[in-house]
This record gives C-alpha cells, sequence and structure tokens, in this order.
C-alpha cells in the first residue's frame, strides 16, 4: 500500500478489542495516535451514539451511528437520516411488536411487555417509555422491533413500500434505519466534507452492515472474525488490527 491514509473508518463491536465491556485502552491509545499523526479517525457502529461515546470513553473523533443513519463530531453534523413522523406514525398504528426508537440523545421504548421495558431501562441511561409517536418530539434515527414475526404488519408495510432498510435481524430483534441509509452513505458524506479522495481512506469491518462503509473506500479490511462475505470483498485481511492501524499511519510520511 503506497497511498498516503488520510482518513481511518473502523467498526467497533467483534472489529475494535474490548476491556471490561469498553473499547481497550491500547486500542483507545492506538486511535489517538492515528489523530495526532493528522489522519481523521471516526467510529462507526450500529450503536445509539451515546452508547458509542461511553465505549470510547468520548473519544474527541467522527462518529458514524444508528448503521449510517448519523454522522457528527462534538455538535458538527456531517450528515443525518431521520425517519419520516409519517412512518413512525404507521409503525406505531401497525405494529405488534415492543419497539425501542433512537434519537440523537433519548432512547424511546413502545410495549406493554413489562419485563422488556425493564431490561431495555437498565441497558440505556437516557430511556423513555411512550404510548403514542406524538410523545417523540425528536428526530428519531433507527428503530428496533423484537418479534419473532417477519411478518408484523409494520415491518411489512416499512419493507413493502420502501420505508425502512433492514440493517440488523437476528436474536427476535430486526432493526431499521431510512431506506438507502447505511454506514457507507454516512462515510461518503463524511469523505466529501473533508475532501478525502477514497484512494486515501481506509475501513475496517467484520459484519455484512460493515460492506457498504467498506465498498466506499480503496483499502478495505477484514479482521480475522469478519463474516466469509466480508472477508472475501475487502482487498486485505488483518489479524492485528491495532499494529495494522500503527503500520497504516506510517504510509506516505
Amino acid at each position: 500500500m503506497t497511498d498516503k491514509i488520510e482518513l481511518v473508518a473502523c467498526d467497533i463491536d467483534n472489529t475494535l478489542p474490548f476491556e471490561n465491556g469498553r473499547i481497550s485502552e491500547n486500542a483507545l491509545s492506538v486511535a489517538k495516535s492515528v489523530m495526532q499523526n493528522k489522519i481523521n479517525f471516526c467510529l462507526a457502529s450500529g450503536r445509539h451514539l451515546s452508547d458509542m461515546t461511553t465505549l470510547s470513553e468520548n473519544l474527541d473523533c467522527f462518529y458514524i451511528a444508528c448503521d449510517g443513519a448519523l454522522c457528527m463530531k462534538g455538535t458538527h453534523f456531517v450528515s443525518e437520516k431521520a425517519i419520516p413522523k409519517e412512518t413512525l406514525g404507521e409503525i406505531f398504528s401497525r405494529t405488534k411488536a415492543s419497539l425501542l426508537l433512537y434519537s440523537l440523545f433519548n432512547v424511546y421504548c413502545f410495549s406493554d411487555d413489562e419485563s422488556f421495558i425493564s431490561e431495555n431501562r437498565k441497558r440505556y441511561k437516557n430511556f423513555r417509555v411512550v404510548k403514542s409517536r406524538e410523545e417523540i418530539v425528536e428526530s428519531i434515527y433507527k428503530t428496533a422491533f423484537f418479534t419473532d414475526n417477519d411478518s408484523d404488519p409494520a415491518i411489512r408495510y416499512a419493507v413493502v413500500n420502501k420505508k425502512l432498510w433492514r440493517v440488523y435481524n437476528n436474536d427476535g430483534w430486526k432493526e431499521f434505519v431510512l431506506y438507502g441509509t447505511n454506514k457507507g452513505t454516512a462515510l461518503k458524506a463524511l469523505m466529501k466534507e473533508l475532501n478525502v479522495s477514497e484512494k486515501n481512506a481506509a475501513a475496517f469491518g467484520d459484519n455484512i452492515n460493515d460492506m457498504e462503509m467498506l465498498k466506499a473506500v480503496r483499502h478495505s479490511f477484514a479482521v480475522i472474525n469478519a463474516k466469509n462475505e466480508v472477508k472475501r470483498m475487502c482487498k486485505y485481511k488483518t489479524e492485528d488490527i491495532l499494529n495494522t492501524l500503527v503500520s497504516i499511519t506510517e504510509v506516505g510520511k
């Protein structure tokens, strides 16, 4: 690799090393070193923004949150793709599932299941239970249905009418963002703002929801535990992401 890297985007879960439920101190130190070398650094995740800043100890970098629905640094928005209120209204009126809805600062819960409410109240700091869409005044960037029923009327409506895009489906959770939104669209918006070309950008990931982000750059890296589909499409594979991050910051100096 001979291109000078000016931007690094990195997935969090199963891509960066963790310790004590957070991104490891070593990983955060490497990220800070990358930025000290005047390389833009971006953490990308399907997680809520507050989750990401907690895991990263408020690292002063760019964040792609909610699977690409938000891209920001500090109080500066690079891009945002909120779910229209009309679509949310249809979801509330049609769904039979328990719902979580992610805004910039809060996680809203729509459910009659007390155990579901209790479990998620423990997980999220800014957690609010609502009974209708009208109680939510903030923009919503992602919604998660908890149901084993793929035929839930709200899901069927959102998918058939191309209102929402499914980004995750496992263990009863079915997560959606605005149709056409993904980590790749957010990364492209960031690259445009920073005037960074694809040849000067690198990205690291492990899962299917990372693929559009990995396709957006010339230097795509699959970590050792990545899905086979991710490994096949990436230009490079790495067994040690932190050593690789250190190495690519030296290219073109």
